[in-house]
């Protein structure tokens, strides 16, 4: 993952600590202006941002609401006789 900037670091920390908030939520909490411009930002630098819904308001459009999922592991550790661990792909 590249370095984030200081803007998608503080979206990155709000999304991480409210699961399921909407970019409203990021803009009131954060007072960033264009969050969906930052979690743009931190999908191309690898952080798997995901949308886990929509959150819907009488007359008004629906609000996509997002999570951010940690990246699966690449190897798993199997512990050996001798005390030893052997690392293994994860397929």
């Amino acid at each position: 993952m590249q370095k984030l900037t200081r803007q998608e670091r503080k979206v990155h920390d709000y999304i991480k600590a409210h699961r399921g908030c909407t970019t409203r939520d990021i803009q009131r909490d954060t007072l960033i202006e264009c969050p969906s411009a930052r979690i743009t930002g931190l999908r191309h630098k690898g952080v798997l941002v995901k949308e886990i819904g929509t959150l819907k308001y009488t007359g008004a459009r629906p609000f996509v609401r997002y999570a951010i999922e940690e990246a699966a592991p690449k190897y798993r550790y199997i512990p050996q006789a001798d005390g030893s661990m052997l690392e293994v792909a994860v397929r």
